[in-house]
């Protein structure tokens, strides 16, 4: 987040909240960062800027990573009926399905992505990992 910072200079906002229990906990290389990247250059640049935030939670023996913006948001189901073949769509691009992928591969098709939105109210991606040991 660092160095989107600097890139994006004061155009993004940024928290990131966790909690103690999950600091030693495994997240997977390359699993947030497509989902920040998504949400500053489809949600936050069309506005010109905006926050985002990122919270880890422990539920069960799940990993649960929200990322949500505050951007201009999508229409979800808009998506899903433009494309009515490929039912995860709603993904967005290719990083994020591949992100989707691998989790699944990682830790079951019980894990994985899925995605909140609305126009005008920003999006929350929702990240779902088996929680493991490093």
């Amino acid at each position: 987040m660092k160095y989107k910072k600097i890139r994006y200079e004061d155009m993004l906002v940024y928290e990131i909240d966790s909690i103690d229990n999950l600091k030693d906990a495994f997240i997977p290389k390359l699993i947030i960062q497509p989902i920040v990247e998504n949400a500053i250059y489809h949600g936050l640049r069309p506005n010109g800027g905006g926050k985002i935030n990122i919270s880890f939670e422990s539920f069960d023996n799940d990993i649960i990573i929200i990322v949500s913006d505050n951007g201009k948001g999508f229409d979800t189901e808009k998506l899903k009926e433009d494309s009515p073949s490929d039912n995860k769509i709603y993904l967005g691009g290719i990083g994020i399905k591949n992100v989707d992928h691998r989790i699944k591969l990682l830790c079951g098709d019980n894990y994985g992505i899925s995605i909140k939105s609305a126009p005008g109210m920003g999006t929350k991606v929702i990240i779902k990992l088996r929680e493991k040991s490093s």
